[in-house]
């Protein structure tokens, strides 16, 4: 008994709606907002040298450390190193940092303190990421044993990696 047209169109129809209902539940299962922004910002330094006529020039630390958070209990060893990254607090408006220019001498005139402050902002991302908090430098202290100048190049600490926010010059 052959189908009518009226069957055939019917028959269609909910072919097409059954793919469409099976294509729209697959695609809300499937997980396809991935989140590929870093949440955590890192404030960025370099390590400079002033030359005789007062150009900076990159310098590679033999061998330093950078202690910071809360009790100093991380740190960061810049051997072989130019720069340095680090998180900043996310619930205090501060960050003390001690530079030790050489690990293997704790002597008090080869250790210099680094108060840096800032204001915290919080970043939208994305429904999926949520917030990641960007940075403002608004004043750092810094004591003058291995130091010689701490320069603020760019206040905003945020996804940039490609700016570095504290140029560190030192001592010859």
């Amino acid at each position: 008994m052959p189908m009518n047209q009226t069957t055939a169109k019917g028959t269609r129809f909910y072919y097409v709606i059954s793919v469409a209902i099976l294509v729209f539940i697959l695609n809300a299962c499937s997980k396809s907002s991935t989140c590929l922004t870093p949440k955590v910002v890192a404030l960025r330094g370099g390590f400079y040298y002033r030359d005789t006529s007062g150009n900076f020039l990159d310098t590679l630390l033999v061998n330093a450390n950078l202690y910071f958070g809360v009790s100093n209990n991380y740190m960061q060893n810049l051997k072989q190193r130019k720069q340095f990254y680090l998180p900043l607090a996310q619930n205090t408006d501060s960050i003390m940092l001690f530079f030790q220019s050489d690990s293997n001498s704790i002597a008090p005139e080869t250790i210099d303190s680094i108060q840096v402050m800032y204001t915290r902002k919080p970043h939208f991302i994305s429904t999926a990421c949520g917030y990641e908090t960007f940075f403002d430098i608004s004043k750092v202290l810094y004591t003058t044993h291995i130091i010689d100048t701490l320069i603020v190049a760019v206040n905003a600490v945020n996804n940039d990696v490609n700016k570095e926010n504290l140029k560190i010059v030192l001592k010859k």
